[in-house]
């Protein structure tokens, strides 16, 4: 009897500790979603246990992976604020660290690191030095990244994959590209626990950056497949003029449905305009915009597209397809072919950054559409291109100004153009001054 009451009294403790060992082996697994089950099953069952710390801070590191930062922080928080004397303190600070570095604040960062930085664990100790390399890149510091990469290298024989990596970095944002390609070099020797698809991305885009093209894609080759690489292959490709080629790493990258897909699609639709395939195009260009709206690449594809339905409208009214009952709806808004023209510059211009395609649609208007009210407006973009690029008058620049002046006086562009040269004239003998 005395046996059996012993037993019931220590089962709960062993029912505590056979789910805690099976929390962290999941965890251990990357089972997290399954650790985390495990250890609210803990806090809810046994909330006022002395190890409850351990189901708490093993709760963060689960959130932590499930890439839920917010829970996590409030886990990690947990474990600072109201258990000071838990082993797990510091290692909750070093999360802490690289959750407000991640989410880029950088003074909170600093806080929680340097706190970190207090363990007398070798291996806590060296995972927040690690990350102190990338708040100090983060702060742009590069000089602190290179000057303590070195330090921690002299000093540690782990993780150096992950110094090297950023004193690459570092070098990179000072302009240093040799020395950079020779950390990264280092990194992939050392790369073991390094994620390699970053490093080998940084690599290859490196050696772009360096007119290496070949060497980029061989690097590629070395890495594991994944969307961001595709994406960068199927660039390079492009670049090196391997355009068939290039559509297939470009297809496997489209398929994500965020700005990564975008930007596939839209090399995509780039590459159907160079081979002639406008409807290839444009199909490519539709689904990127399907793909939602992400800041400037999403501008661009929706200015391909205009560009290419604005084309396709001249070809129509060109060959006269305007009779009422036969028009779109469209057509019949914009019949005006010299606004087409204006239109089609002022997409590469604005929106494509592509200045001689531009000025070679704005020199179309005013050369086949004089007398259209897009004419003088026209010339006016030209002159201010041309002052712009040359920073004074020119012959060119002089050239225009005079056509507006002969041939559209009362108009204000006219009015504009002499505005912009006063002040490209005042800006010139400041300049001499």
């Amino acid at each position: 009897m005395k046996k059996l009451f012993l037993f019931l009294l220590l089962l709960p403790g062993c029912i505590y500790y056979n789910t805690l060992y099976n929390a962290q082996k999941y965890c251990d697994e990357k089972n997290y979603s399954r650790s985390l089950e495990k250890c609210k099953k803990i806090l809810e069952r046994y909330p006022k246990s002395k190890y409850v710390d351990d189901a708490i801070f093993l709760m963060g590191k689960n959130y932590y992976h499930l890439n839920k930062p917010d829970e996590a922080r409030q886990n990690f928080k947990k474990i600072v604020d109201y258990f000071p004397e838990s082993p797990f303190r510091y290692e909750s600070y070093l999360f802490l660290g690289k959750i407000a570095l991640e989410k880029k604040n950088e003074s909170e960062a600093a806080i929680f690191l340097e706190r970190a930085s207090q363990s007398n664990d070798p291996d806590i100790i060296i995972e927040t030095f690690k990350t102190k390399l990338e708040l100090y890149l983060l702060t742009e510091e590069p000089e602190k990244v290179i000057e303590e990469g070195q330090n921690f290298i002299k000093k540690y024989s782990r993780n150096l994959a992950e110094a090297y990596y950023l004193i690459g970095d570092a070098n990179r944002l000072i302009g240093k590209n040799d020395e950079a390609l020779k950390m990264y070099k280092n990194a992939l020797k050392e790369s073991s626990r390094l994620p390699s698809g970053k490093l080998i991305l940084n690599l290859a885009d490196l050696y772009v950056e360096m007119d290496s093209l070949s060497k980029a894609l061989s690097i590629i080759e070395k890495g594991k497949v994944n969307d961001t690489l595709s994406l960068l292959k199927g660039k390079i490709l492009m670049q090196k003029g391997n355009l068939e080629e290039a559509i297939k790493p470009l297809e496997s990258a489209g398929k994500k449905k965020d700005s990564l897909g975008v930007v596939a699609r839209y090399h995509i639709g780039e590459i159907k305009e160079l081979q002639g395939d406008t409807s290839g195009a444009l199909e490519s260009y539709k689904k990127a915009e399907s793909l939602g709206n992400f800041e400037g690449i999403s501008r661009k594809v929706r200015a391909r597209k205009e560009i290419i339905e604005n084309i396709d409208l001249l070809k129509k009214l060109s060959e006269k397809e305007e009779e009422e009952e036969e028009e779109t709806e469209q057509i019949q808004e914009k019949k005006d072919s010299s606004y087409i023209f204006f239109r089609i510059g002022e997409i590469y211009y604005l929106d494509l950054n592509e200045r001689n395609k531009a000025v070679g649609w704005y020199k179309k208007v005013q050369e086949q559409f004089p007398g259209s009210q897009y004419a003088p407006k026209a010339i006016f973009t030209l002159l201010n291109i041309e002052l712009n690029e040359n920073l004074t008058s020119s012959q060119e620049a002089n050239k225009l100004f005079t056509i507006l002046e002969e041939k559209y006086p009362n108009t204000k562009y006219t009015e504009k153009a002499k505005e912009l040269y006063e002040s490209c004239l005042q800006d010139t003998i400041g300049t001499r001054e």
